[in-house]
């Protein structure tokens, strides 16, 4: 504080520009997490309907598998 005393307007001033500094860093910190959690989000969504879709191809073939095994009465 300066020799004014606590209602020093400059001093408040300097303040509340210090603070809003802080804060829109840390928003533009948040910013790029968020955009990077997005990001994986989609990557994970990706990779989640590739492993369903592989799922229902391997549970057709071994279908088949299973239909072949019976029609030769192995079943």
């Amino acid at each position: 504080m300066s020799d004014k005393g606590p209602n020093d307007l400059e001093e408040q001033l300097r303040i509340e520009k210090q603070r809003n500094e802080f804060l829109h860093k840390h928003v533009d910190k948040l910013e790029d997490e968020l955009r990077d959690l997005r990001y994986q989000v989609g990557y994970l969504k990706t990779q989640l309907k590739e492993t369903k879709d592989d799922n229902r191809r391997l549970v057709s073939q071994i279908e088949d598998q299973i239909k072949q095994y019976r029609n030769k009465g192995v079943l």
